[in-house]
């Protein structure tokens, strides 16, 4: 955002914070102009561009067996109950657990929940089931109760600056100094 406001005095910039569900919402509704949002747009006539990918790791309980390794694949976790975020707060986030155990050649069991990442690890961590997150995460859990492992493969988790409206005389100064943030090797997929 500074980078916006130093390189164009003149646009005023207000951040919403919200789960990405409900950032998505307001942009459908044209309440806001341009968002960072896990998950493409519904939208047919938005437009998106790629400009963060994380990493994901399974977040397990401490004490659970596979807590000491150093990487996992998603397809040893077949067995495993799942705990997701909420449709609500992240269609993306819910839909990271299918997409991965899919590819793992299985259905999740998807035994609970939670509306904010903190109660996701609250969970996790008293061994109601594991679940999916990029590391960025683990400063929220703050104590030694959960594991965040690498999943082997290298699976990401995507975010996009998404936009409606082309008549907005700001949007092509946001664009420019996103494009020149955003890595090259963040390829979609």
């Amino acid at each position: 955002m500074r980078a916006i406001t130093e390189k164009h005095s003149g646009i005023h910039i207000e951040l919403k914070f919200n789960t990405p569900t409900r950032l998505l919402r307001a942009l459908d509704d044209d309440l806001v102009d341009v968002i960072i949002a896990s998950g493409r747009p519904r939208s047919a006539e938005s437009k998106y561009l790629l400009v963060d990918r994380r990493m994901d790791y399974v977040v397990i309980s401490s004490v659970h067996p596979l807590a000491d390794r150093e990487e996992v694949s998603f397809s040893e976790l077949r067995y495993e109950n799942f705990i997701a975020i909420s449709r609500s707060s992240s269609i993306a986030g819910y839909q990271s657990i299918i997409d991965h155990a899919s590819a793992g050649g299985f259905s999740p069991n998807i035994v609970g929940e939670a509306e904010t990442v903190s109660s996701l690890l609250m969970m996790v961590a008293c061994g109601v089931g594991i679940t999916v997150l990029y590391k960025e995460h683990q400063p929220i859990s703050a104590t030694d109760a959960v594991r965040f492992i690498p999943l082997k493969g290298e699976k990401y988790f995507n975010r996009y600056l998404i936009w409606n409206r082309l008549d907005n005389s700001c949007l092509d100064s946001v664009l420019e100094v996103a494009k020149g943030l955003f890595t090259p090797e963040a390829e979609d997929e």
